[in-house]
C-alpha cells in the first residue's frame, strides 16, 4: 500500500517535480537537432520532427497568447487537468527560453493551439471563408505536431506532462471515428496506470500537494470519458476493472493551491460552482452508469432485486446534485450563463441514459423473463423526457438563444442520447400493436404523445441538417478536405435518415394495425440492393461479419418484437454505422446469421 515503485517511475524521468523549484522539470538536455528513429510511433503516424523544428511551427507571441487564452476562458472537459496559476508561470518561463522547455510541455501547448483554432470557428454559420479553412489546416497541424511531441518526448517512458499531452491531443481531433479515440484511450490509460495514477496521492510522501490534486482530476477524467466512450462503441470500459482507491478532486479553484501549498486548503462549499464540481457530479453519475453499463452487457440478465438495488442508488446520486447543477426548466434559469445551463441538461440526460439501460432488459417480456411494469415506464419516461430535451436543446441553441455559445457540446455524444431515446419509443410503440394497452403506460405517455415527440425530434435532425453551417465548404485535396465539425454533420445526417426509416415502419404498422409477421433467424436475408425508390448507396449496407459488437447479448427485450423488416433493418444498420449495436446499445431483432 505504501510502496512508491510506481511513482518513481514518473519522477526518475520527469524531474523531482515536487521540490521548491518551480522549473526543475525544465532542466533537461534534450537534443535540438536529434530524432532517435527507435522512438515509438502514434496514432496516423504524425511527422518525425526535431525539438528545434517543433519551436519552429509555435506561432508568434501575440497570437500564442491568444490562443492560450481562449482554451482556458472555453468550455471544455480537459481545463480543469492544467492548472491555471502554474501553466501561467510556465508560459513565462516558456517565452524568456524556449530551448528549456521539455518536449512533452510542448505537445501540451500545441494541443491547446489546435484546439483554440477550432474553438474560434465552431460557432459560425457560414464557416467556408479562405481565413477558415487557413484556421482549420492549423488546427490540424497543431493537433499533429502534439502527437509529433508525444513521440519525440517518447511517450512509452512516460515523464511530466506525458498524459496531459496525449489528452489535448486526443481533444483537438476532429475525426468521427470514435474507435481511434478509444484506442488512444487505451494508451492513455495504461500509461496512467504505469505511472500511478490509479493510487491516491496521499499514499506517496514525495508527490506535491499540488501534482497530487491534478492527478486525481486527470484520473476521474479518463474515467469518465473511459465509461462514456466505451458504452457508446457497446464495448467493456478497462477503467472498471482497475483496482483505483484515488480520492475525487476537491471542490477548489485553481487559484486555492499551488506549487508552494504544504496542505490543500479545506473544500468549498458544494454550493460553490467551481470548474472542479460539475466534474466531481459527473464522476459521481458514471459511477452508477458504468455499473448500469456492465448489467447491460452482462452474458447473463441481473436479477431484479440487482436493478432495483442499482436503481435506488442512481436516485440518491440524483438527489446529491447540488442545487446549482440540479436541471431547471430554462424558463427558471433566464440570467444564469450559458455554461451552468449546459452542465444542467447534461447531468440530467446522463441520468435518464442511466435510467434507460439499466431497465432495458426489463422493459418487455421475453421468454427467459417477465416484464416489469416500473422498468417499462421508467424507461418510456426517460426517454420521452430526453426527447423533450432534445427540442428544448436545439431551439435554445438557435441564434439569440440561451444555449447558442455551447450548442456544440450537443453535436456529437449527445446526437446518440437523443437516436437511444428515439429508438427505445419505437420500440414501445411496436410492442403496443401487439398488447393490451397499459394504463400505467399511458400516464407516462399515450401513443400519440410518443408520435408526436418522434416527429419533433425528427423535424429538429431535419433543419438542423439544412443550416449553412453544416455544410461541406470544398477545402481541396488531401487531409484538409474535411467538414468543418466532422461529427455535427455526419451523425445529424445518420440521425435524420434513422428517424425517417423509423417513423416509416411506425406508421404503416399503425396504418395497418397488423403485427409484422414474424422472421426465423434462417429466413431473414440479406437483400442485395435496395428497392429503386431508395436513393441510398448499395455499398455497405449491413453490418460487417467482422464487426466486433454482436447484437445478441446487448438488447435482448427486443426479440419478440419482430417489427423491423429486411429493408429497414439494413437501413438502420447502415444510417447510423452500425449505431444500433456498438453505440447505443439497442437490439432489434437482428439476429439473422451473417
Amino acid at each position: 500500500m505504501d510502496s512508491i515503485s510506481e511513482i518513481k517511475r514518473d519522477l526518475e524521468d520527469s524531474g523531482d517535480e515536487a521540490s521548491d523549484n518551480e522549473y526543475d522539470a525544465w532542466r533537461n538536455e534534450e537534443p535540438l537537432d536529434v530524432y532517435d528513429e527507435e522512438l515509438p510511433g502514434l496514432l496516423r503516424s504524425p511527422r518525425r520532427v526535431t525539438k528545434a523544428e517543433l519551436l519552429s511551427f509555435v506561432p508568434p507571441k501575440a497570437e500564442a497568447d491568444a490562443l492560450v487564452s481562449l482554451w482556458f476562458r472555453s468550455y471544455h472537459p480537459y481545463r480543469t487537468i492544467i492548472h491555471a496559476p502554474q501553466f501561467q508561470n510556465e508560459y513565462r518561463q516558456f517565452w524568456r527560453s524556449q530551448t528549456s522547455a521539455p518536449v512533452m510541455w510542448l505537445g501540451v501547448l500545441f494541443g491547446m493551439f489546435g484546439m483554440s483554432s477550432l474553438f474560434k470557428i465552431r460557432a459560425l454559420r457560414i464557416p467556408d471563408t479562405p481565413d477558415i479553412r487557413a484556421t482549420i489546416k492549423k488546427a490540424d497541424l497543431y493537433q499533429e505536431l502534439a502527437a509529433s511531441a508525444a513521440v519525440l518526448g517518447n511517450y512509452m517512458k512516460p515523464k511530466a506532462y506525458t498524459i496531459e499531452c496525449l489528452l489535448l491531443h486526443s481533444g483537438g481531433n476532429r475525426t468521427i471515428n470514435y474507435t481511434d479515440i478509444w484506442v488512444l484511450m487505451g494508451i492513455l490509460l495504461r500509461l496512467a496506470l504505469y505511472m500511478g495514477y490509479h493510487r491516491d496521492p496521499s499514499h506517496y510522501n514525495n508527490v506535491s500537494v499540488l501534482d497530487g490534486e491534478m492527478r486525481r482530476r486527470v484520473w476521474h477524467l479518463l474515467y469518465m470519458f473511459d465509461t462514456l466512450l466505451s458504452f457508446q462503441l457497446g464495448l467493456p470500459a478497462m477503467t472498471r476493472m482497475v483496482q483505483s482507491d484515488t480520492r475525487p478532486p476537491h471542490n477548489l479553484y485553481d487559484q486555492d493551491f499551488s506549487i508552494h501549498s504544504k496542505t490543500l486548503p479545506p473544500p468549498r462549499p458544494i454550493e460553490q460552482f467551481t470548474p472542479s464540481a460539475y466534474g466531481a457530479c459527473k464522476t459521481s453519475l458514471c459511477h452508477i452508469f458504468a455499473l448500469a453499463a456492465d448489467m447491460s452487457h452482462a452474458p447473463v440478465s441481473p436479477s431484479y432485486a440487482e436493478v432495483m438495488e442499482l436503481d435506488a442508488k442512481l436516485d440518491v446520486a440524483k438527489a446529491s446534485i447540488p442545487p446549482e447543477l440540479r436541471f431547471q426548466d430554462l424558463e427558471s434559469c433566464l440570467i444564469e450563463d450559458p455554461e451552468s445551463l449546459m452542465c444542467r441538461f447534461s447531468l440530467d440526460l446522463l441520468c435518464l441514459k442511466a435510467k434507460t439501460v439499466l431497465h432495458r432488459r426489463f422493459m418487455v417480456a421475453t421468454a427467459s423473463q417477465a416484464a416489469a411494469t416500473y422498468s417499462r415506464v421508467s424507461v418510456i419516461s426517460s426517454a420521452m423526457k430526453t426527447l423533450e430535451h432534445h427540442q428544448t436543446i436545439y431551439w435554445a441553441s438557435r441564434p439569440g438563444g440561451q444555449l447558442e455559445s455551447v450548442s456544440w457540446y450537443f453535436c456529437s455524444i449527445g446526437t446518440y442520447d437523443f437516436l437511444l431515446a428515439s429508438m427505445i419509443i419505437c420500440l414501445e410503440l411496436a410492442r403496443q400493436l401487439n398488447k393490451q394497452p397499459d394504463p400505467e403506460t399511458d400516464k407516462v405517455a399515450t401513443r400519440e404523445d410518443m408520435i408526436a415527440a418522434l416527429e419533433a425530434s425528427k423535424k429538429i435532425w431535419e433543419e438542423a441538417g439544412k443550416e449553412e453551417c453544416f455544410s461541406e465548404p470544398a477545402f481541396g485535396t488531401g487531409r484538409y478536405d474535411q467538414i468543418i465539425d466532422n461529427t455535427a454533420v455526419t451523425e445529424i445526417r445518420k440521425a435524420c435518415k434513422a428517424m425517417t426509416v423509423m417513423l416509416e415502419k411506425v406508421r404503416k404498422d399503425q396504418a395497418t394495425n397488423n403485427s409484422p409477421t414474424t422472421m426465423s433467424e434462417g429466413s431473414m436475408k440479406v437483400p442485395v440492393a435496395f428497392s429503386e425508390k431508395n436513393d441510398w448507396p448499395t455499398t455497405d449496407q449491413w453490418i460487417s461479419q467482422n464487426d466486433f459488437s454482436s447484437l445478441d447479448n446487448i438488447m435482448d427485450v427486443s426479440n419478440d418484437i419482430d417489427w423491423v423488416c429486411e429493408e429497414i433493418r439494413c437501413s438502420i444498420a447502415h444510417a447510423t454505422d452500425t449505431y444500433n449495436n456498438r453505440k447505443c446499445g439497442i437490439n432489434i431483432s437482428l439476429n439473422s446469421k451473417r
